[in-house]
């Protein structure tokens, strides 16, 4: 009996990007090697094939690429003929990575998010893709119309646009590599739908590369009702989450991350960061006070002349009604001050409570900065924790957030948005590797709980949480699985907050907890600690802008809080005794 075949519709949204694309012979270690060969002595071919090891075919073929690119060219010395290094070449052997030669070109790339992994394919990768009015017949079928099944979507449709993300999935051939994005033509639309056809265990129509977790998503969703019991495939359980909800973790060298500690130190760091730059700055300070904008003006103003752009980012204070009042009146500062022509303050909050400086280091290289400090509401008094991470493929994770925070759904983007795309298609690292001991991660708002679970099941002798804000999220955020931790391991658990919030504020419930949880966890006020931060053992930190103990970690929206999380050889013991030394 011939098995019967079942229509699925896999839920998309499709989109085209307009891209510069950067085409061109790229070069490999052997080839390097090859040239440098040749450049430390005049060689025959024999003599090559015989120092580099490479076979005849193999190394002909190097040869041939190399003399075509100008660095090699051919001597007859009789009665041989000798490979020699041409002047261009001796420009070249010496650098760390042979030039690419290449040419710019633009190209549109047509692509598909599927909305149950989040997954980006190439849209003809789906051979049979059904435009919103095309699949307006299989959304409303009329009787005699053969069953089919609707997957549901599972990805928030809100947050998906042309992004970083999506763009730096999509798949270009081994000679291109993107670097330049045009937001005002490209576009991403829903409705679209993928039309399949599942026979037992088997599903066509779906690309054939990347889609492992999208097809046990489809699996779980409906095969084992399509096949009955005749199916073989017994689907597990599978961990739905928001689309990049986790970033990468990226691997760098000591030097290169930065943990600064105290309010002076952040002053002087950012001083440092607006002296130092020559192109960009981007600064989310969440909330803007006029009159420490005005302090700070000198040095904006400073950085301004010398052309450096600087964007500002902001949330509203949702204590505060005045905050429309005081953003005009920073603005009018900026505007009275010609020396602040490149200093912008953008018309639109970010709904993120995270505190973030994006910046070059005056030498082509960027970096980010992440924690707890307002940089232009502070008054650099109370004692505030930040990470900084000199890292392009950090940065460009980071890119990535602030990209989302600042598109607009349905709208033409800014050139703000457009240029926050391109500097991390630039900067973007192609070849990714561990260049380091020390492990970092850009952390999400869900991505929190995550780590207090992390450290809750694996931490061996402490657990230290410092918060500026203590309330209604104490006890199942955090008390409850460091409670269980103690309990279980004998973990020390040391808990630091700075002043009481909502729920808990004008009431009796510090004295509460301390009565139910003081057996097993140590709750102490620290003043003037803004800190937000989290530890374990000797190695483990999580620095942050949420306030552990008054906001739960996952409130729906994914980037309203971020931190990074760091693993390293004494990280945590540092950050934890730094922040018990500092007075402010």
């Amino acid at each position: 009996m011939k098995p019967s075949s079942h229509v699925i519709l896999l839920p998309l949204y499709r989109g085209v990007a307009h891209l510069r694309i950067e085409k061109g012979e790229q070069w490999s270690d052997i080839e390097h090697m090859v040239l440098f060969s040749v450049f430390r002595e005049r060689s025959t071919l024999q003599r090559l094939k015989e120092e580099t090891r490479l076979s005849q075919s193999m190394l002909i073929e190097i040869l041939i690429r190399l003399m075509r690119a100008g660095w090699i060219e051919l001597l007859e010395e009789k009665p041989v003929i000798l490979f020699c290094i041409t002047d261009y070449g001796l420009s070249v052997v010496v650098k760390d990575k042979l030039p690419a030669i290449t040419k710019e070109i633009k190209k549109s790339v047509h692509f598909a998010i599927d909305m149950l992994s989040g997954g980006v394919h190439l849209a003809n990768t789906f051979p049979h893709l059904l435009s919103p009015n095309k699949a307006h017949r299989f959304l409303n079928p009329h009787a005699g119309d053969d069953d089919l099944t609707i997957l549901n979507s599972i990805i928030n449709s809100e947050h998906l646009h042309c992004d970083l993300e999506v763009l730096s999935k999509l798949s270009m051939r081994p000679d291109e590599s993107i670097i330049g994005f045009n937001a005002e033509k490209s576009w991403v639309g829903k409705g679209w739908y993928a039309k399949l056809v599942v026979t037992e265990d088997e599903i066509e129509g779906l690309p054939a590369k990347g889609v492992d977790n999208l097809t046990d998503i489809i699996r779980e969703q409906c095969i084992e009702n399509l096949s009955g019991k005749n199916n073989l495939y017994s689907p597990g359980p599978h961990i739905r989450k928001e689309r990049k909800a986790a970033f990468e973790t990226h691997f760098v060298k000591e030097d290169n991350v930065e943990l600064i500690v105290g309010g002076k130190n952040h002053e002087d760091f950012f001083h440092k960061v607006l002296n130092d730059a020559e192109r960009w700055v981007i600064i989310h300070s969440t909330f803007i006070n006029p009159e420490r904008l005005a302090t700070q003006l000198p040095f904006l103003a400073e950085a301004s002349k010398r052309g450096v752009q600087i964007d500002i980012l902001w949330d509203k204070d949702e204590d505060d009604n005045n905050s429309t009042d005081k953003l005009a009146e920073c603005r009018k500062l900026l505007k009275e001050n010609q020396d602040c022509r490149r200093v912008t303050i953008h018309d639109f909050t970010t709904n993120s409570h995270a505190k973030m400086i994006i910046a070059d280091n005056g030498s082509d290289e960027y970096f980010s900065a992440i924690g707890s400090c307002n940089w232009l509401l502070t008054g650099f008094k109370s004692t505030e924790i930040t990470s900084c991470i000199h890292d392009h493929g950090f940065v460009f994770d980071c890119l990535t957030v602030i990209g989302k925070l600042i598109h607009t759904p349905g709208k033409i983007q800014s050139k703000f948005y457009t240029d926050v795309i391109n500097l991390g298609l630039n900067i973007n690292p192609i070849h990714k590797k561990a260049d380091g001991d020390i492990k970092v991660r850009l952390l999400s708002s869900a991505c929190h709980e995550e780590m207090i679970h992390t450290a809750r099941d694996t931490a061996k002798s402490e657990i230290f949480i410092a918060s500026n804000k203590l309330g209604g999220a104490i006890e199942n955020q955090v008390l409850i699985p460091a409670d269980g931790a103690s309990r279980r391991n004998a973990i020390e658990v040391n808990i630091y907050y700075e002043r009481l919030s909502g729920p808990a504020y004008k009431t009796d419930i510090i004295n509460e907890i301390k009565e139910k949880y003081g057996s097993t966890t140590n709750i102490t006020q620290k003043r003037n600690a803004h800190a937000k931060f989290l530890v374990w053992d000797n190695d483990n930190a999580v620095v942050t802008s949420l306030n552990w103990l008054s906001k739960d970690a996952d409130d729906g929206n994914p980037y309203s809080e971020i931190g990074v999380s760091i693993t390293g050889t004494a990280k945590a013991g540092l950050l934890k005794n730094e922040y018990l030394m500092h007075k402010r």
